[in-house]
């Protein structure tokens, strides 16, 4: 019986070398000389993590988009550059919509080198709340719901 845990152990840890090392090599060639990593954390006001929210990264010209995970966390393997990264999310609520965003986060990526980036929720305020009744009015919303906007 003994002897039977002692391969199986053999075999469990020969396996996760193997697997340990095809990681380690898959990633070497993912990041190479001309390419960075920018590891982006996404937290609520109160510091704790956002599971599953939109992090956008642009370099100017394009722009990627990805979830963080459970941990709200989200690696952007990308080349050496300027990115400007940011994150926002609603929640239904029963008598509105509460609208979250982050501040944009400006990174310059390095090649071989990883940079990290937090970006913290906050509630959006209402747009229409700081408008005037007549500037509702000019952008043709009724008279009747304009002056209950504010």
């Amino acid at each position: 019986m003994n002897r039977l845990n002692l391969k199986t152990l053999t075999s469990l840890t020969l396996g996760t070398l193997l697997f340990a090392s095809n990681i380690l090599y898959a990633e070497s060639e993912v990041l190479n000389s001309d390419t960075g990593v920018i590891q982006v954390f996404v937290e609520d006001e109160n510091g704790a993590s956002v599971p599953n929210a939109p992090v956008y990264i642009t370099d100017g010209q394009h722009i990627q988009y990805m979830e963080t995970s459970s941990l709200g966390a989200v690696s952007f393997t990308v080349q050496g550059g300027k990115y400007t990264i940011s994150s926002a999310i609603t929640k239904p609520m029963p008598d509105c919509i509460d609208r979250y965003a982050s501040l944009e986060a400006h990174v310059q990526a390095v090649p071989q080198d990883t940079a990290s980036v937090i970006l913290t929720l906050r509630l959006v305020d209402d747009p229409t709340s700081n408008l005037s009744v007549s500037a509702l009015k000019k952008m043709g919303i009724a008279d009747e719901v304009a002056k209950y906007l504010n």
